[in-house]
């Protein structure tokens, strides 16, 4: 009796499910995956030589990158290298980029930002300045962060698409007229440096220069793997800084990026042909790197202008990595007060 009643229920499962496949098919609804498209199925990456970002009110507030052999600049900032991977990640998600039709009644376009004055286009071009991609986005969706309505240039259609591009260039909920940040566009690393590759280090402050070596300590166990240590070696007298305060300076240069950056050939305006301020890195293969820290940039947000030798940019460094290179660590240590 059990198993006939199990078999009814069954059968009654599939016919329900039956009915309702018959019930889509007759409506014509489709399924989520079948109502999206992708957006731009023709669009080939290699060919994509130049990206603007902008508003069309407002076009100084956007930027334009440049592919080069050697990556991608932002030709809008001094030719600054781009953040590479940031960059094509952009073109493969426009790629991929699928949406579903919200609506293609051109009076509503300002409900979702999407006006010509409001929008933020995005224009894709090969090597002859030919448009690709040129969408223009609007605001993103409520509650789903990793969406926003876009549309097609020159076309009323929006589409709910599957990525927000206004969070990636700080947009979100901005006034049109915003400038999109520079650190989000702009590689502001001033150098790469491996610690374990240098040799010495050289500081020149207020005067004073210290050189750094970087020793192997010798061992009994030659199986254990060589360690370093680094070693004040000048001046011998006054103030002798311990390996944990060396290593602090060295990754602090290693780790050492701008909040923004420039070019020019005045030094001088930035107090750089004559810098009292210098970090000079000799590695083991015989190349050298030199820091140079020139006047404040600014002093609300106390920056400072600093330059490497082998970029011709002129960087604007923080006041604390500053003052964790030449101030802080050479301070005399206080005596503990007494209770």
């Amino acid at each position: 009796m059990k198993n006939k009643n199990f078999i009814i229920l069954i059968a009654v499962l599939i016919a329900l499910i039956l009915i309702y496949v018959i019930q889509q098919f007759a409506t014509g609804k489709k399924s989520l995956s079948e109502s999206e498209q992708v957006m731009f199925p023709g669009l080939d990456s290699t060919a994509v030589k130049i990206i603007k970002v902008y508003k069309r009110d407002y076009p100084d507030s956007g930027v334009v990158f440049a592919r080069q052999d050697t990556g991608w600049i932002v030709t809008s900032h001094f030719d600054a290298p781009a953040k590479n991977a940031d960059v094509w990640k952009l073109i493969s998600d426009i790629k991929a980029l699928t949406g579903e039709i919200r609506s293609t009644n051109p009076e509503l376009l300002t409900d979702f930002d999407l006006t010509d004055s409001l929008a933020l286009n995005i224009v894709l071009l090969d090597g002859n300045s030919s448009p690709l991609v040129h969408m223009l986005v609007g605001k993103g969706v409520a509650g789903a962060g990793r969406s926003s309505f876009i549309r097609k240039n020159g076309e009323n259609t929006v589409y709910k698409a599957s990525e927000n591009f206004l969070s990636r260039f700080s947009l979100w909920d901005a006034k049109p007229y915003t400038r999109i940040p520079i650190n989000r566009v702009v590689d502001l690393k001033i150098a790469t440096i491996a610690v374990d590759s240098m040799q010495s280090l050289q500081i020149i402050t207020k005067g004073k220069t210290y050189l750094f070596e970087r020793q192997q300590q010798s061992s009994d166990d030659s199986a254990s793997p060589a360690r370093y240590v680094w070693v004040q070696t000048e001046p011998a007298k006054g103030k002798s800084l311990e390996d944990r305060d060396i290593s602090g300076i060295a990754s602090r240069l290693c780790s050492m990026s701008g909040t923004d950056l420039l070019r020019s050939d005045n030094l001088a305006a930035f107090g750089l042909d004559k810098p009292q301020y210098q970090a000079n890195v000799a590695f083991n293969g015989g190349t050298k790197l030199s820091f140079s820290f020139g006047a404040m940039a600014d002093t609300v947000a106390k920056t400072h202008y600093t330059m490497v030798n082998v970029k011709p940019f002129i960087y604007k460094v923080t006041d604390p990595v500053f003052q964790g290179l030449f101030e802080n660590p050479f301070k005399p240590k206080e005596s503990p007060k007494k209770k």
